[in-house]
């Protein structure tokens, strides 16, 4: 056999391969789409939105924190008005559980 005749054979079998993958993924797709329609499933529930989190990053819920109100904690040293990235002591505060309510200066 020379070499001609063998890369034939291998483009022939790769376009096989390729044939086959792309057949397998239709069928794949099929299959999820029937089963998102069966269970009523949101992509939310399967796909990460908005921006993606880095390795370690955590889930902290910020979103009763307005733009325009002032949030403190004990001093007047520790101030966040809610724009921008948000502090280490808010975030440490969010992690015990304190709220927005909680922080809101008077």
């Amino acid at each position: 056999m020379n070499f001609e005749q063998a890369i034939k054979e291998i483009q022939q079998q790769e376009s096989k391969i390729a044939e086959e993958k792309k057949k397998i993924r239709e069928t794949a797709i099929l299959q999820v789409k029937e089963l998102v329609k069966i269970f009523d499933i949101k992509s939310e529930e399967i796909f990460l939105t908005g921006q993606s989190k880095k390795k370690g990053q955590e889930n902290l819920d910020f979103s009763d924190f307005e733009a325009g109100k002032v949030y403190a904690h004990g001093t007047d040293s520790y101030v966040f008005g809610a724009k921008g990235q948000r502090p280490k002591w808010l975030k440490d505060l969010v992690r015990q559980g304190k709220t927005a309510q909680d922080l809101l200066k008077k």
